[in-house]
């Protein structure tokens, strides 16, 4: 059953575009509104993030550019089991296409000659500074979470519902679109590392509708070969040494097997 009149929490961070010291009062205030969301939510949608919009309706207009694509042209992208173009592996009637490493120099342009032999410099362009921007936003936000105490996914959504969460009281509620935000999930391989400070929140995107519904994802990981262990300073009498150390690329592999989270206590 899904409770509609559920709402992710809405954070303008403006104030991270002004030099503030640690301290200020603002800085702390925001600081305290991110923790709460990043603990009891599992996710929050952030406005006033200093991506400008005509950015976004570019970045929107050349994603929806490949998707329409022949199929045949698509398949030429397919790299399993991470990246690449793929349709129906647990996408329903839905397809995805995934580029690592976009900042890289030639990371975005090696898979864009694959679809458009000609080569597509605003696709490549609009992508790399997108992301670029995102980066820097994702962050911000991390060093948000760590004057508290972190991994995490930062979702543009256009006008079309379908995104669904599970609160941690296991009610589903839809995410509302809203219009020039982003919505900030946090990650499993994150609530591991804040030894379950921070929430993991499960979701979905249930959608039967005709028009077609855009989701582009920027994913902030560990680095594959590092270990990621619980710092010292996270664990005390309230939040007891849960997980074990493990490699990110280990972590990845076994969540692509769909593996339970308990295989790292």
């Amino acid at each position: 059953m899904v409770f509609p009149e559920a709402e992710l929490p809405v954070i303008d961070i403006s104030v991270l575009q002004s030099e503030l010291k640690e301290g200020d009062p603002d800085l702390q205030r925001l600081c305290n509104q991110v923790k709460e969301a990043a603990q009891q939510w599992g996710a929050f949608r952030v406005v006033n993030h200093g991506v400008e919009q005509e950015l976004l309706n570019t970045v929107d207009s050349v994603s929806r550019g490949l998707f329409s694509l022949p199929p045949q042209v698509k398949e030429r992208a397919v790299c399993l089991p991470f990246d690449g173009y793929l349709k129906g592996v647990g996408l329903s009637s839905g397809e995805a296409i995934c580029f690592p490493a976009v900042l890289a120099s030639d990371s975005i342009q090696q898979y864009a000659q694959k679809l458009w032999p000609q080569g597509n410099p605003e696709f490549c362009d609009s992508l790399r500074t997108y992301s670029s921007k995102l980066a820097d936003l994702t962050n911000s936000l991390i060093k948000l979470i760590l004057q508290d105490l972190g991994v995490m996914t930062i979702l543009y959504n256009d006008q079309v519902a379908g995104l669904e969460m599970r609160s941690k009281q296991g009610e589903w509620f839809t995410v509302k679109p809203l219009a020039g935000s982003f919505t900030v999930i946090i990650a499993n391989a994150l609530k591991i590392w804040s030894n379950d400070r921070c929430w993991s929140v499960e979701h979905r995107v249930a959608y039967e509708g005709m028009e077609p519904r855009l989701s582009i994802g920027f994913f902030w990981n560990f680095l594959k070969e590092k270990e990621v262990r619980v710092p010292e300073e996270l664990i005390d009498e309230h939040y007891p040494h849960r997980y074990k150390p493990f490699l990110f690329k280990d972590y990845r592999n076994a969540r692509v097997q769909e593996a339970p989270l308990d295989i790292f206590i």
